[in-house]
């Protein structure tokens, strides 16, 4: 089953009384957005309150009173101030919002911080309140407020996953700084962006043409571009560089080396890219391989979440940010009997490191398609039995922003031998930091 991050409401607004429903929760949550109190600030008012009903009302204490009451006020005037500034920046947003950002980059990076340039205006005019601004989608993407040379505070995002979207939920939230009084509204404006993985050090490792590159077969009719074995004489015209120096030097007779005639068993590569809990890495070695041109001239390109195959580079590299919302292999099956059988196509898998519902549905479309696959799978580090989250840590780290936990030896030696009984050749197990090969054939890497 596809995720897409704007799908759902969209699907149920199809039915009438969902569509009221839905309207009186996006009213609902409009309004609890605003409303300006945090529980900072309500225990502050309790306290307030009660300490100058005690001691300033009941003993008569001026002092108390007088400071009780100084500080209700300065609570009940920032609550003000924060509703009114919501509401007017509310206001100013959608003009913004609507306003083309000229100079911002289409295509992100995970890992990196990128200006995207939206360029907003501070409160300057308030100085015991700040702006702020999340995203809820698409998901995993953190974004903050900088000012940048000219004094004007523009908008960086850092995807924790990659992603491709058509617009962007964003949350911005006006609230004092002491916490005690904030008021957050949510804008949706149109975003053409996708974020492609991080690759990490995988260019400087050849994870695909160390396993797909195939030796020519000597054949006479074959197009010379074979090894350089066939020697002969010198003839006017014949390159320098082709020229044996080293024979010249015994015999003063100038003879060259030419490439032998041959034909390669397989020009065509097809791959295909799983997606699933922790693929990001498998993602990025996709990317390495689409942009260093591992495949070759003729190939075909297809993923979770495209239907159609690419055969060009951009559209590609498209479809891997496209699979971040997508899970399971859901359209393997239609691809590999498509481009796959039949011709002697050479196929790659790219696969999650995790096990989940898709590992099962690879190994049974790969039986009952009788493909001879390879797969390379990547990971970003690899732990031991793993432990459980601290409680700290569950408290206090975004879910959606939170760093992946590492893969155990045992969940990725079950994907290694699970996919390897169905596959043409063990698996390529790629690090995305390191760029180290891992040789998955006698089980060293476990150590």
């Amino acid at each position: 089953m596809s995720v897409t991050p704007f799908g759902t409401e969209a699907q149920r607004a199809d039915d009438p009384d969902e569509r009221v429903t839905l309207s009186w929760r996006q009213r609902a949550a409009t309004v609890r957005r605003l409303f300006p109190w945090t529980r900072r600030g309500v225990g502050v008012l309790v306290l307030a309150g009660a300490g100058t009903w005690w001691l300033g009302v009941g003993k008569v204490d001026l002092i108390v009173l007088a400071i009780g009451a100084t500080a209700l006020a300065a609570w009940l005037a920032l609550s003000v101030a924060v509703v009114v500034n919501a509401l007017w920046w509310r206001h100013q947003s959608q003009t913004d919002a609507a306003m083309p950002t000229e100079g911002a980059p289409r295509c992100l990076e995970t890992d990196a911080e990128t200006v995207t340039g939206r360029r907003v205006k501070r409160l300057r005019h308030w100085p015991f309140l700040q702006l702020d601004v999340r995203w809820e989608l698409p998901l995993g993407v953190g974004a903050r407020l900088v000012q940048d040379e000219e004094g004007v505070w523009v908008e960086r995002v850092r995807p924790a996953r990659r992603f491709r979207a058509d617009q962007v939920a964003r949350l911005w939230t006006v609230r004092d700084v002491l916490g005690l009084c904030e008021s957050s509204f949510k804008e949706v404006a149109p975003l053409d962006h996708w974020a492609l993985p991080a690759v990490g050090r995988m260019r400087e490792t050849p994870i695909v043409s160390a396993r797909t590159g195939a030796d020519g077969i000597p054949w006479p009719t074959g197009a010379p571009e074979g090894d350089r074995m066939e020697v002969r004489r010198y003839v006017p015209g014949d390159s320098a560089r082709d020229v044996m120096w080293n024979v010249y030097a015994r015999t003063r007779q100038l003879h060259v080396r030419l490439r032998e005639r041959s034909v390669e068993p397989s020009r065509r590569m097809v791959a295909y890219l799983v997606a699933a809990d922790g693929d990001e890495a498998s993602a990025a070695a996709a990317r390495v391989a689409l942009e260093s041109g591992a495949f070759g001239d003729d190939w075909t390109f297809g993923a979770d979440g495209t239907a159609a195959a690419c055969d060009s580079r951009a559209a590609a590299l498209e479809a891997v940010a496209r699979s971040g919302g997508f899970a399971g292999a859901v359209g393997m099956r239609s691809f590999l009997s498509d481009h796959a059988l039949g011709g002697g196509a050479s196929c790659i898998l790219f696969l999650p490191p995790r096990i989940g519902d898709w590992l099962p549905d690879v190994v049974r479309q790969l039986g009952a398609l009788d493909v001879e696959a390879v797969a390379v799978i990547g990971v970003d580090q690899i732990a031991g039995a793993r432990r459980p989250r601290a409680a700290w840590a569950r408290f206090a780290l975004d879910p959606e922003t939170a760093l992946p936990e590492a893969v155990t030896t045992e969940e990725l030696d079950e994907v290694v031998r699970t996919v390897a009984a169905c596959t043409a050749a063990p698996p390529v197990v790629v690090v995305r930091q390191t760029g180290r090969l891992l040789d998955v054939s006698d089980g060293s890497w476990r150590r």
